[in-house]
């Protein structure tokens, strides 16, 4: 691709950048960059030298399991491209036509990556943008910047938070007094709230959990769902989903069980909530509105059916996730609208 085909097709390119800033990437001139948990995706667009270009994304990429160097140019005719394999970082060449809102991807290669099918979908759909450089846009940050910043710290500090309060009630005799140590430590006990005013429970019982097995499960769940939640949302918005969001399922829980209770799972479910809502929009990553969906049925269905399993706290934590959801995009797109 030359300069005048750049400038040809300057108003896709710049709705393309902007569109990749929207779902989570940084960039700086026409190197954009996303982590999502243990892969990486860089992605070049125009014309680049090639060798440098996979030395660069080789270094950078070292501490990431796998990593994909995405090369976006534009065009009427499928670019040469060679078969996916090999070792990270994978090299992946697309050619986009704007006229026709076409993209072509040679034979052997993956037709998307981290979403930036759906983003070149609504590049295509974009009003142009006048006057402005899809090299020069303000985007501030380099790829190496953005990849240390993007690592969805406050999830991983959620989850230690857990794993260190369960160590701690073991250290404390959890083994020998499990139902003790739990109410020591502050779970929901109905009583102690509304005769003695104990209301810090309500908060508490979010890191407290019954044993390995069940903190197991619900950190899965936080590390699916909350590292995405941090990604798309923002940090800020993340926190505050799951911590109100889990007070909800608390107070739901203390409403409507009546017993004793503790855990992480209806804050992970006022997650799950959210990542419906953002998901009916377009995916995460590979999870889509059908993946949310089954896995919301089979959840509160397996609630209802396995003993002890506090299924209000969940249905409480799921439908304040679900309004958190729509308040945040509803939110982001009153400031989008003002910039």
């Amino acid at each position: 691709m030359d300069n005048s085909d750049k400038f040809e097709h300057f108003d896709f390119y710049d709705a393309f950048c902007r569109q990749c800033i929207a779902k989570g990437f940084r960039a700086t001139g026409a190197v954009l960059a996303k982590s999502d948990g243990g892969s990486l995706c860089l992605v070049f667009i125009g014309n680049f030298d090639e060798e440098h270009q996979m030395e660069w994304a080789t270094a950078v990429s070292q501490s990431y399991g796998s990593a994909y160097v995405v090369h976006i140019s534009t065009g009427d005719s499928p670019s040469e491209g060679e078969a996916y394999h090999g070792q990270s970082p994978y090299l992946i060449k697309w050619r986009v036509d704007p006229d026709n809102q076409i993209v072509h991807v040679p034979e052997g290669q993956p037709d998307d990556v981290m979403g930036l099918k759906t983003i070149i979908q609504a590049a295509f759909n974009s009003e142009s943008t006048e006057g402005v450089s899809p090299t020069s846009l303000p985007y501030g940050e380099s790829p190496e910047t953005h990849i240390k910043a993007n690592i969805p710290i406050c999830t991983f500090a959620l989850a230690f938070t857990n794993i260190a309060m369960m160590v701690l009630m073991y250290w404390w005799g959890y083994a020998h007094n499990p139902i003790g140590v739990a109410a020591q430590f502050g779970a929901i006990i109905p009583a102690r709230i509304w005769e003695y005013g104990e209301f810090y429970r309500l908060f508490m019982a979010m890191f407290i959990h019954f044993g390995w097995s069940h903190l197991f499960f619900n950190l899965v769940g936080m590390l699916i769902f909350g590292t995405r939640i941090e990604r798309y949302y923002g940090k800020l918005p993340f926190l505050l989903t799951y911590i109100v969001t889990g007070l909800i399922a608390s107070v739901t829980s203390l409403l409507l069980t009546q017993g004793f209770s503790a855990g992480a799972s209806g804050a992970v479910y006022g997650l799950v909530g959210s990542a419906f809502v953002y998901t009916r929009r377009q995916p995460m990553d590979i999870i889509n509105k059908h993946v949310m969906l089954i896995y919301i049925i089979f959840g509160l269905g397996m609630g209802f059916v396995m003993p002890n399993i506090d299924y209000f706290g969940h249905i409480g934590g799921l439908i304040s996730g679900i309004l958190a959801g729509y308040i945040v995009l509803k939110a982001g797109n009153l400031s989008e609208s003002k910039v």
